[in-house]
């Protein structure tokens, strides 16, 4: 579990300060400097911040009962909720007692998951609205189970650290997959895409996929790995107002994996959605 009073990284450690991104920097040696002298062991909120991002007032005694709807409604696709919907005591009950997968994108909801109590295996770290000290704690100090890397940067960060991480591409830009498959610290396991939300979810879901399975099919090809998981975001989806748009959008993903992964005989991959409750 999160801990809110774990202690804070050490101000004379931080690792944009140590020269990661200076000038003249000498990359191995920086990095092995870097991993001897770094003991991150969590990251210290001021108690009024936590009690402003603690869990709200419990919900109605349906609210446990909307978020399984939801679950159920996407079938066979993972639900993902976002950090901010555990400010209701219910959801954030609801999400600890059925390890439900949590996505924090920034230092903010970062304290909201440590102060729902969500263990840290079932959370998404976005490496781009982190900053490097809450990057480094997310992955040495939590051991999240995923962070969404978009920059090489991203990569060059978690390389500090010197343990293993499970990382997703949230970029399908060439170079950074480069970067990514030449760090032996970062386990590639799938790939991250915000959805367009400009587009009916009939067609941007389906068509996010699409494009991911065929850049995970030329990994495999280019790099000899392959990845098995697919992340989708970014539409701010909800579920309990209305019926209907969940099931949609699992039924359009799952058409369209059926046809893709036969089309590029590339094997299923499990998918996660991420939405928020309407309560």
């Amino acid at each position: 579990m999160f801990e809110a009073g774990a202690q804070a990284v050490p101000d004379g450690l931080s690792v944009r300060r140590q020269g990661l991104y200076s000038s003249g920097q000498d990359s191995a040696r920086t990095l092995v400097v870097m991993a001897r002298l770094m003991d991150v062991r969590g990251v210290t909120h001021s108690t009024k911040l936590m009690s402003l991002l603690a869990p709200r007032a419990a919900a109605p005694a349906d609210t446990r009962r909307t978020c399984s709807a939801g679950r159920r409604r996407l079938g066979v696709v993972e639900l993902a909720l976002p950090a901010n919907a555990l400010r209701d005591k219910a959801v954030a009950r609801w999400v600890r007692d059925r390890s439900v997968a949590v996505e924090v994108r920034d230092g903010h909801e970062l304290a909201i998951a440590q102060s729902a109590g969500v263990h840290p295996s079932r959370v998404t770290a976005h490496a781009e609205g982190l900053s490097i000290d809450e990057l480094v704690f997310c992955s040495v100090g939590l051991r999240v189970g995923r962070v969404v890397v978009t920059r090489a940067d991203h990569v060059d960060v978690l390389a500090v650290t010197r343990r293993r991480q499970a990382v997703l591409l949230g970029s399908l830009r060439r170079r950074l997959s480069r970067t990514v498959f030449d760090c032996a610290t970062v386990d590639v396991v799938g790939m991250y895409g915000d959805v367009d939300h400009a587009a009916h979810h009939s067609v941007s879901y389906p068509s996010a996929v699409g494009a991911m399975l065929a850049e995970m099919s030329r990994i495999r090809r280019d790099h000899g790995v392959m990845l098995t998981r697919i992340a989708l975001g970014g539409r701010h989806l909800t579920f309990g107002a209305g019926a209907g748009e969940l099931s949609e959008v699992s039924a359009a993903v799952d058409g369209t994996l059926d046809d893709a992964c036969a089309t590029l005989r590339f094997p299923r991959p499990s998918v996660v959605v991420s939405a928020s409750p309407a309560v």
